[in-house]
């Protein structure tokens, strides 16, 4: 993740009509219990000592929350405790990064994240299910309307073969046809999504889906 292999680039996260802001992603290792991670709990606890924050000792959290923090230039930075503050004494705050440090390297070392993507892109299951229903539905109610629209083609047509004859092309003729179902004569409609940010169907994201 540090070392951005893949490159975070902010343009592809955030919407255009957000100027500014971050990109954070909460990380929880949820520990259980046995030696390796109640090694790691202590390690973590240590830190929440070395920043002088308390720690309950009745009920000890089983959980370690790491933030992964993109700034807008798409730099990567891991946080801990990100509202407290650094020990003033200088031999606390190396034994402070010292411990950061090897914690990172005891949880991550082992980590895998695997992206699991649905069976069909939005843009597929919009294309295949329901745009073909919508022009089914519009076919079915636009049925006598589309009578009308046939007859304007086959009015313009007219008018240009007309046209072809009056420079001297009499023999040449053309033919616009439209389809039979005003369901075939629809080409596309714009589906947009509005939650919080109106945007198109691509923009939105996928999640997992079983």
């Amino acid at each position: 993740m540090t070392n951005q292999r893949l490159r975070y680039d902010r343009r592809r996260d955030f919407p255009h009509s957000v100027e500014g802001g971050r990109t954070t992603i909460s990380i929880v290792f949820e520990c259980e219990h046995n030696e390796v991670d109640g090694y790691i709990l202590e390690r973590y606890n240590r830190i929440r000592q070395l920043l002088q924050l308390p720690i309950s000792n009745s009920s000890p959290s089983q959980a370690i929350n790491i933030l992964l923090t993109f700034s807008e230039n798409g730099t990567a930075a891991f946080q801990i405790f990100p509202n407290s503050k650094r020990p003033a004494r200088s031999a606390s705050a190396l034994e402070l990064d010292h411990e950061i440090e090897l914690l990172f390297d005891e949880l991550f070392f082992n980590l895998a994240v695997h992206y699991i993507q649905s069976d069909k892109r939005f843009t597929e299951i919009y294309e295949d299910m329901v745009l073909p229903s919508v022009k089914l539905e519009l076919d079915a109610n636009l049925s006598e309307m589309y009578h009308t629209v046939k007859q304007s083609i086959n009015s313009v047509n007219a008018e240009i073969n007309q046209y072809l004859m009056d420079i001297g092309l009499a023999g040449f003729t053309i033919r616009l046809a439209a389809p039979d179902h005003i369901a075939d004569f629809i080409r596309d409609i714009d589906f947009r999504l509005e939650d919080e940010i109106e945007g198109d169907l691509q923009s939105k994201g996928m999640g997992i889906q079983d």
